[in-house]
């Protein structure tokens, strides 16, 4: 993707402006496609449930072309092979099929049929599931997608990524998670101290004054845990968010606040910064770029042939004078060869000419 935007031995400062327009091309698309899923909507081919639970969860150009795979394995028929274990899917046109094409594929489930695996390797190549393990699932009257299956990059929540230490509040995060009340009411009072603070500049350091003493004094009393905290229930019941190491990704609570600049950015202190001057080259612009349709592109210039000038032809010449058109000749006939009427009107027969 980056070389399709940036030219080779390319400069620090080229490739700076082809990177922001990099993702500020990412950023369009991915707006008006999460725009047109919300207002154009999911159309169901069928009234299975697997898609009906696909059309909520997809983003709309995802949702067809899983359409797509649903509809193309109802040409497959599923064999029991064993039980809720292993199925082999056949298409039902095999014998007029190209001989290098595959016909059979097996796929295999496991214990608590979450996880389906097909021969076709589709699902690992693009994270999608196929039209076999689609089949198959329709054939055991699968309600929901499997999670395992559901890349969060397709759905309508792709956007929706926090850092390690927050990944609770998400979306797919949060469904089976109970807020404790301590913790639901300190999150409000902290939404109307940002609200506060944001009022204005005095404001924002009588608050910011106050969050650090207060770190600072409560920084002992957060030591000693009771077990009842948020993050202490996720990590009792399993859902605690785990880092990049594999291990639980937890707020250092005894942690000193860092004041550095280079940690921290003042951001008052960035308002009075402007865009730097825009170097031209010296010498007239250039106009070797490409145009937009709308400019109008120019044509193939055309020139007279009498004075031999462009901007006219020879019927609107001014040196053409008062000349008169040259005559038409007359129409011949093509069996006689005499002038005055034509082929099919001729009186003499076929080929006369020609005898």
């Amino acid at each position: 993707m980056l070389k399709s935007y940036m030219p080779p031995a390319s400069r620090m400062h080229v490739f700076v402006r082809q990177y922001t327009r990099l993702q500020f091309d990412r950023e369009r698309d991915e707006s008006y496609e999460e725009k047109r899923t919300m207002i154009g909507g999911a159309v169901r081919r069928t009234n299975l449930a697997i898609e009906r639970h696909a059309s909520k969860i997809y983003t709309r150009n995802m949702f067809e072309e899983f359409g797509r795979l649903l509809l193309e394995g109802t040409a497959y028929n599923v064999t029991e092979v064993e039980r809720m274990k292993k199925y082999i899917t056949t298409h039902n046109n095999a014998a007029k099929r190209e001989k290098w094409s595959r016909v059979e594929y097996e796929v295999t489930i496991n214990d608590d049929k979450s996880i389906f695996t097909c021969e076709c390797g589709q699902f690992e190549h693009t994270r999608m599931l196929c039209c076999h393990a689609l089949r198959v699932m329709e054939i055991l009257h699968l309600d929901e997608i499997p999670k395992h299956h559901i890349l969060k990059r397709w759905t309508r929540d792709a956007r929706d990524i926090l850092p390690d230490h927050l990944v609770q509040y998400q979306k797919d995060k949060a469904h089976n998670l109970s807020f404790t009340c301590r913790h639901a009411r300190l999150y409000f009072k902290a939404m109307e101290v940002v609200r506060m603070g944001d009022a204005s500049t005095a404001c924002y350091e009588h608050m910011h004054a106050g969050l650090d003493s207060l770190l600072r004094s409560g920084a002992p009393l957060a030591v000693t845990r009771d077990g009842l905290a948020f993050e202490d229930c996720l990590i009792q019941n399993g859902n605690g968010c785990q880092a990049a190491n594999g291990e639980p990704a937890l707020v250092d609570h005894g942690a000193e606040p860092c004041h550095s600049v280079a940690n921290s950015v003042n951001v008052n202190a960035l308002q009075c910064l402007e865009a730097p001057d825009k170097r031209r080259g010296a010498g007239r612009p250039t106009n070797c770029r490409e145009k937009a349709p709308y400019e109008g592109l120019s044509k193939r210039t055309r020139f007279c042939s009498i004075c031999c000038r462009e901007g006219h032809k020879r019927t609107t010449c001014p040196e053409r004078g008062d000349a008169p058109k040259k005559p038409r000749k007359p129409g011949r006939c093509k069996n006689c060869s005499i002038e005055g009427h034509r082929r099919d009107t001729c009186k003499r027969p076929l080929r006369f000419a020609e005898s």
